[in-house]
């Protein structure tokens, strides 16, 4: 559910965002697991 109030308010600013995180921050792809 949460995902989807996300995809709503933010759905590409959000997932652009949290991609870069990922790519660019180990640290963020290790603490979303």
């Amino acid at each position: 559910v949460w995902h989807r109030a996300r995809d709503e308010s933010e759905r590409d600013g959000q997932i652009v965002a949290n991609i870069s995180s990922q790519l660019l921050t180990p640290t963020a792809f290790s603490s979303v697991k």
